[in-house]
């Protein structure tokens, strides 16, 4: 937690100097993100728990828009990014977080599931012995 709030307090004093993109919140790019960052999270998910599923996704969507910043793509082609877009943040963490929904949604409908009772299934009853009137 301590680690989260010095890079959050040092991201935010240095935002000043980024120079942020002039992007619409509707391109296609913003899918890509999204696919991107679900994607991502699903393939983690398999080697690291939820949590730090997350964090290395959003971590790596925080360093894809550095980079965009610090590389133009006039210099380095396609490399090189249009300026830090906060607008394609927001789409890898919904990506994300999106991935984490569907797998709790999944989960809960499983157990759901599981708990159910088949209303084919009858339960085996002992009858009586019939003892016929001597």
């Amino acid at each position: 937690m301590k680690k989260t709030l010095i890079f959050l307090f040092l991201f935010s004093i240095s935002a000043h100097a980024f120079e942020f993109a002039q992007d619409k919140w509707s391109t296609d790019d913003k899918g890509v993100h999204m696919f991107g960052s679900y994607a991502l999270t699903h393939v983690l998910d398999s080697y690291f728990t939820t949590k730090q599923s997350l964090a290395i996704t959003i971590g790596s969507g925080i360093l894809w828009e550095v980079k965009d910043c610090a590389f133009p793509c006039k210099q380095f082609g396609y490399w090189g990014g249009d300026n830090f877009s906060y607008k394609d943040l927001a789409y890898d963490v919904a990506g994300a977080i999106g991935y984490t929904c569907v797998k709790n949604a999944t989960i809960k409908i499983k157990a759901a599931k599981s708990k159910k009772k088949d209303p084919l299934r009858v339960k085996a009853v002992q009858l009586p012995e019939f003892v016929p009137n001597e």
